[in-house]
């Protein structure tokens, strides 16, 4: 009898959420819904620029005049934000014994660190060639927007095979000594496996009438914009700015605050163009927007 009630009770549950799908007119609009019944559907993808077929040298002498060379990875069009999940590299036979240090992630060619892993490990022959060897990114990885950057030479000049075709994607860049300017060369073989990420910094919807944070004005701004909150209930208020990788550029409040409606203004200063976005903390409740910054 409890096996048939249990049966049924699923039966429910699923046909309710099948009906509930019906009412969403696209997959984001399902996968929103999902993420907040606790039923997320992963997104997954491996952004890699060579053919599988492709072949490398493992041993090779190099003479180059190109330096800093790195791939920007582009996510699906249709994500406006992505975790990296997983690193994957085809490290030349001629770095067995070295150390991997770190691995790092950039944008605006290499000029933003967006995040740094200590590695530290001395490589052996398991890990070169004919082996990719595999990086597992911690989960606290910030959620990121557009192109991110990966150095290729993470050890010396030497660190990755090289396909024994040119094939350019034309997402692999470097500094060309001679020209003195940046331009595109050939790839290298790193992959890089990416999740969807649905948490996003859009305008909040959940209707909560105890606390209210506005839209900044003007935005875009420069030189300063201002920034309103209401609060119907008293509690310790905060709110920070924040950037696309999620590292804390200013705290803008941080202090008890009576019921009442606030304005905060937010001045920046050395603070390069682009998106960020400020969140809203007060009790239990946390709502965010984004800005825009242009000097």
């Amino acid at each position: 009898m409890k096996k048939l009630f249990f049966i049924i009770s699923l039966l429910i549950e699923v046909t309710a959420l099948s009906f509930n799908l019906f009412a969403f007119s696209s997959v984001e609009e399902i996968n929103k819904y999902l993420s907040k019944q606790n039923l997320i559907l992963s997104e997954v993808d491996t952004l890699y620029y060579l053919a599988d077929t492709t072949k490398f040298y493992d041993e090779y002498k190099i003479a180059t005049e190109i330096y800093n060379i790195h791939t920007r990875f582009t996510p699906p069009e249709s994500w406006e934000y992505y975790r990296i999940k997983v690193v994957k590299l085809l490290f030349s036979t001629m770095v067995i014994g070295d150390t991997l240090k770190k691995i790092g992630f950039f944008k605006d060619t290499l000029n933003y660190l967006v995040y740094q892993q200590n590695i530290n490990v001395v490589l052996d022959s398991s890990d070169v060639y004919p082996n990719w060897y595999t990086v597992i990114i911690p989960d606290d990885f910030p959620s990121i927007s557009g192109e991110i950057e990966v150095p290729v030479y993470l050890i010396n000049e030497l660190t990755l095979c090289i396909p024994k075709s040119n094939y350019n994607s034309g997402n692999t860049l470097g500094f060309f000594e001679t020209s003195q300017k940046w331009g595109k060369t050939g790839d290298y073989p790193i992959k890089l496996i990416i999740e969807r990420s649905f948490t996003d910094v859009k305008e909040d919807k959940s209707q909560n009438f105890d606390y209210m944070l506005y839209q900044n004005f003007p935005n875009p701004f420069n030189p300063d914009t201002r920034i309103k909150y209401t609060l119907k209930s008293s509690g310790r208020a905060k709110i920070i700015v924040y950037d696309l990788a999620g590292k804390e550029v200013n705290i803008l409040i941080d202090e008890y605050k009576n019921a009442g409606s606030y304005e905060v203004t937010f001045t920046p200063k050395n603070l390069s163009s682009g998106i960020y976005y400020y969140k809203f903390f007060i009790n239990n409740y946390m709502t965010a927007k984004k800005m825009i910054h242009l000097k």
